[in-house]
C-alpha cells in the first residue's frame, strides 16, 4: 500500500477523537527496540522552526482530542530574539528519546518503547509515583490532576492517519512520516542540513521528533 505525508491545514474536532484507539498500539512491545528491520515504520514527526507562526493550531488540536488531560501534551513556546526584534515560536512535545530517561525511572514497569520507536505508557501499571515526570530532561511527561497517571505524547493518529497537531498545523511547518519509507515532502526534509534531532532516535532512522533550525543570515 502506498504512504502518503499529509498536511492538512484545517481542524475538525471529529477527525481528532478519531486517533485515541491506535496510540494505545504497542505496550506490549519490548522496552527497547534494537533494530529498524524488527519494525515495518518508524513515524517520526519534522518541525520546521521557518514556518512556525505561533498560531497555536496545534495546541488546540492536541486539546481537542486529549480533553480529559489537565496538561497541553503538544504546546508552542514564545520568546523575543531581541537582536532580530521577532518573536520566535518553539513547538513543544515529546522527543521519544532513544534512551528515554522516564522509562528507566519508572519502577513499576509502565512505560516502553515499542518497535516502532515511539514511548508509550501502560495506563493499567502506571501507579502515579511521579518519577517519570521528574527523570524527563525536557519536561515533556506529566501526572493528570484526576487519576494521577502519567502521560505524555504519544503520536496520537487521526483520520487522515497523521497526528491531530500535523493535521492542524495552518503554517505547514509540521510534517509526518516513516523514517523507514519516506516519501514527498517528509523525504526531502530528511536532507535539510539544518534538520536536528534532540534525544530522538531520529537520525538512526528510527522514530523521533525533530526540528529545522531557524535559518541564520
Amino acid at each position: 500500500m502506498k504512504k502518503t505525508v499529509v498536511r492538512v491545514a484545517g481542524l475538525t474536532r471529529r477527525g481528532f477523537l478519531g486517533g485515541s484507539a491506535a496510540a494505545a498500539v504497542g505496550l506490549a512491545c519490548p522496552a527497547h527496540a534494537t533494530g529498524a528491520e524488527e519494525s515495518v515504520s518508524r513515524p517520526a514527526m519534522i518541525i520546521d522552526l521557518n514556518k512556525c507562526i505561533g498560531c497555536q493550531s496545534c495546541t488546540i488540536a492536541c486539546r481537542a482530542v486529549h480533553s480529559r488531560q489537565s496538561n497541553f501534551l503538544g504546546r508552542v513556546d514564545v520568546a523575543e530574539d531581541a537582536r532580530e526584534v521577532r518573536s520566535v515560536f518553539t513547538p513543544k512535545n515529546c522527543n521519544q528519546c532513544k534512551d528515554p530517561a522516564c522509562l528507566h525511572a519508572c519502577r513499576h514497569k509502565a512505560i516502553a518503547k515499542g518497535i516502532d520507536g515511539v514511548v508509550r505508557i501502560d495506563r493499567a501499571r502506571c501507579k502515579g509515583c511521579g518519577e517519570c515526570v521528574k527523570a524527563c530532561p525536557f519536561g515533556e511527561i506529566f501526572l493528570e490532576k484526576t487519576e494521577g497517571k502519567a502521560v505524555k505524547c504519544e503520536f496520537c493518529r487521526g483520520d487522515r492517519g497523521v497526528p491531530a497537531c500535523v493535521e492542524a498545523c495552518a503554517s505547514h511547518a509540521r510534517l509526518f512520516g516513516d523514517t523507514l519509507h519516506p516519501e514527498g515532502a517528509f523525504a526531502e526534509a530528511l536532507k535539510n542540513a539544518r534538520l536536528k534531532a534532540l534525544d530522538a532516535d531520529f537520525k538512526d532512522k528510527l522514530s523521533g521528533t525533530c526540528y529545522i533550525e531557524l535559518a541564520r543570515s
